[in-house]
């Protein structure tokens, strides 16, 4: 005898700082007390928020972006981790695993925002691809990445229950207000190591390297 999904809260942790900490108070419905398997165009808002804050902050057009249409002609999320590992070949990828895996199960099961050109899932894709290139990756150490990509490894496994599933209408705005949150996130992070130093930074030494016994 079969049981439901447990209804696990959505929640951002602290990707980059505390600020960014947010829950939707609101526990999540079961994604099978109301079947639905039409998939709908629904309201951008406010994913379509997080795009436009995305674009305005990093002066990237995910539209024009050259990873978009690769990552939309990937058949099933390896071939995703393939195009997303090519960005960074040094860079272990395996902290998108399951991220990978979530974002592209919804890029079906949820459908693309009225006036948008491609779902959700893969903006949220595309970001992450832009921080593994090289020009970018770069200039943040693979530690900081890896910790980034951690702790939206740790959210995205609890949406994995939703995968697979008919979903709500209520669930599904729930699961777009989350990523839209991730987005916004990935916008900070994008302009934080694109940001060029000023001539203070620029000048100042670099910092001495730890002890690692301390």
């Amino acid at each position: 005898m079969s049981s439901t999904p447990s209804t696990p809260l959505l929640t951002t942790p602290s990707l980059l700082m505390p600020s960014f900490r947010t829950t939707l108070s609101t526990p999540m419905p079961s994604p099978l007390s109301s079947p639905s398997t039409a998939i709908l165009p629904f309201p951008s808002s406010p994913f379509s928020d997080a795009l436009s804050s995305y674009q305005s902050r990093t002066n990237i057009d995910f539209s024009k972006h050259p990873l978009l249409p690769k990552l939309q002609n990937c058949d099933s999320p390896d071939r995703i981790r393939t195009v997303l590992h090519q960005q960074a070949p040094e860079f272990d990828t395996s902290c998108l695993t399951t991220t990978v895996d979530v974002l592209y199960a919804f890029s079906s099961t949820l459908g693309k925002c009225i006036g948008m050109e491609f779902a959700p899932s893969y903006a949220i894709l595309v970001a992450i691809g832009i921080l593994l290139e090289p020009v970018n990756h770069s200039g943040v150490s693979q530690e900081r990445l890896i910790d980034l990509f951690r702790r939206m490894q740790t959210s995205f496994q609890r949406l994995k229950v939703y995968t697979g599933v008919p979903l709500t209408e209520r669930l599904k705005d729930l699961i777009v207000q989350f990523m839209a949150t991730v987005l916004s996130i990935l916008a900070v992070f994008t302009k934080s190591i694109n940001r060029r130093p000023s001539k203070l930074e620029a000048a100042l030494p670099p910092p001495e390297p730890q002890d690692p016994d301390i």
